[in-house]
């Protein structure tokens, strides 16, 4: 089970590319990684979405990687039977639930924000319920892929989606 966790720690590490992708593209664009320098870049350029669909796609991919009962879940595989899962009961495993419930909404604002820009709180709840909806589908009626395939899936999404963008940029 070891060597099994370590080699589930790298897969998990390496699904994380499309991330250092999207934020090397966005940088490429706007010039600044703060936030709020990307909110006032679309308030005069527009929605990012428009400008770099397929970063948008890479970023939903991610968001799909960590959604739960995700295709792409590597450390929730079925056949892996140790982690916090199994280890941790109680309240501390309520605690890392509930952490984990924070980090998939802020995942889901950081994309609205990122992508879309400033929207009302009415939108941010809409989105969210849209992503949320299409994500439960695509979890829904994809398997499980296998930790090799399902980096391999990423990492050519990844190399598609940012040579793309960078195409986009440049032209």
């Amino acid at each position: 089970y070891g060597k099994l966790s370590c080699v589930r720690a790298v897969f998990s590490a390496a699904g994380e590319l499309p991330l250092f992708a999207v934020i090397a593209i966005i940088f490429l664009l706007t010039g600044t990684m703060d936030i709020s320098g990307i909110i006032e870049y679309q308030a005069v350029n527009g929605p990012l979405v428009l400008q770099l669909p397929l970063a948008a796609i890479m970023f939903f991919t991610l968001i799909v990687t960590k959604s739960p009962y995700s295709p792409f879940g590597i450390t929730k595989g079925k056949e892996i039977i140790s982690g916090f899962e199994t280890e941790h009961f109680g309240m501390l495993r309520g605690y890392i639930m509930f952490s984990e419930s924070i980090a998939w909404y802020i995942l889901l604002w950081l994309f609205l924000t990122i992508f879309f820009g400033p929207i009302s709180v009415v939108g941010y709840v809409i989105g969210m319920i849209i992503i949320c909806i299409i994500t439960g589908f695509i979890n829904a009626t994809t398997p499980m892929l296998n930790p090799n395939h399902s980096v391999m899936a990423q990492i050519s999404i990844a190399v598609i989606c940012t040579v793309g963008s960078i195409i986009m940029i440049i032209i």
